[in-house]
């Protein structure tokens, strides 16, 4: 890989955002997630949407669950772009937008944008996010930790994926992107929650999206390398396990976006299990007994132990990351890996 050369000048500086937290939702509202839930439920094999997992509560779940001892993710991904963020930020070039794909708590990313600063590019940076409460937050943080780099520009957009795109195509544009180069940061593992093809899919949207726009587009993704049985559980067992609280609060908000009761969490637990051809772990909703869900247009009944899938986390190889790309229009320009080849840090041109 040919980095971007360092200019010596001085990086020229942004205009202000119009706004520094956009509503960018199309699709994410209770009507569109219960009937979610709904269309899930009534499908075979049954599965309900991962949303449910990602409110505000959840979110403090699952930071609650990465600081755990055993999460070794979110140390692996910490250690390669400690290491690497110079290299990374070279890789980048002058001006650019940086949208981060489900920010979360921005824990990682103030390193990668104190990084692109230190080499002196502009930035007008974008964090995603469908919870509006941490997305603030992490924002508010984030101005204040950038608030003497002039260079370095922070907006939100709450919305989800699709609602990105839909941004993009329909409203990014005339609302003047600073830069003609667009970087999809997506970090945490979370490209793995969709699936290879799903993926591949969101990956190939966002590039067509940009090429309309006559935009160069990158992307800035990590995946989970990790093939060993011991380690994984330790990290992901949702029954006693640190995941525990953040796996089994869909089945709270379940009940929310559903309006009544319908799972009786006394009798639900969440399993997992190692899919080895697709090199993922599936979680699932389990019952105790057998139950029936009375969802309002219908009933659904569910056998006793009969999964009801809930997302997934996949263990990607460099294989299955080189099938994406190729797949999406895209090449691997550059791996970058923590010691121990648990987890990688993906640059795609």
């Amino acid at each position: 890989m040919v980095p971007v050369t360092q200019s010596n000048t001085m990086a020229p500086i942004l205009p202000e955002p119009i706004s520094v937290l956009q509503d960018i939702r199309t699709s994410y509202d209770s009507v569109d997630l219960k009937s979610c839930v709904i269309a899930g439920l009534t499908s075979e094999p049954k599965s309900m949407p991962d949303l449910l997992l990602w409110d505000e509560q959840g979110m403090r779940n699952f930071n609650s669950w990465i600081q755990h001892q055993d999460y070794y993710p979110r140390s692996s991904e910490l250690e390669i772009i400690h290491k690497y963020q110079d290299e990374i930020a070279q890789s980048l070039p002058s001006t650019l937008v940086l949208v981060e794909l489900g920010c979360g708590s921005l824990y990682k990313t103030k390193s990668i944008l104190s990084a692109l600063a230190c080499a002196n590019r502009t930035v007008h940076y974008y964090a995603l996010d469908v919870s509006e409460g941490a997305l603030s937050d992490s924002l508010e943080e984030l101005q204040t930790e950038f608030a003497d780099r002039p260079a370095i520009k922070i907006s939100g957009l709450l919305g989800t994926y699709e609602d990105c795109v839909k941004w993009l195509t329909d409203g990014a544009s005339p609302c003047g992107l600073p830069s003609s180069t667009v970087c999809f940061l997506w970090l945490g593992n979370s490209v793995t929650n969709l699936g290879l093809s799903d993926a591949s899919a969101l990956i190939s949207k966002f590039r067509n999206v940009c090429i309309g726009l006559d935009l160069q587009c990158s992307f800035l993704l990590t995946a989970d390398c990790c093939t060993s049985d011991e380690r994984l559980m330790k990290a992901y067992e949702p029954i006693n396990g640190p995941s525990h609280t953040f796996m089994h609060h869909g089945l709270k908000t379940a009940n929310e976006v559903l309006g009544w009761n319908v799972f009786d969490e006394k009798i639900w637990r969440c399993t997992v299990e190692r899919d080895l051809d697709q090199n993922e772990l599936i979680f699932r909703y389990r019952p105790a007994v057998n139950v029936s869900l009375d969802i309002g247009s219908t009933v659904v009944h569910v056998q006793k132990n009969e999964g009801i899938q809930i997302t997934r986390s996949g263990k990607w190889s460099e294989k299955q990351m080189g099938w994406i790309a190729d797949r999406s229009g895209f090449r691997i320009e550059h791996i970058w890996r923590d010691l121990k080849r648990n987890y990688c840090l993906y640059f795609l041109l």
